[in-house]
């Protein structure tokens, strides 16, 4: 069963272009969209107390 997901919020960043190609080769490594990979990523950042 799909569990149900919170609304979402659109965001525009500006990145530099070599962390932007990283990000994107991970996505695809790990099978997972560009979004789910920055939402995981902040959700660990702000685990670790976002120092």
């Amino acid at each position: 069963m799909k569990e149900k997901s919170e609304p979402l919020a659109r965001a525009t960043m500006r990145l530099p272009q070599s962390l932007w190609d990283q990000v994107q080769h991970r996505a695809i490594d790990e099978h997972i969209t560009l979004s789910e990979l920055i939402a995981k990523a902040l959700r660990e950042y702000l685990k670790k107390g976002g120092r």
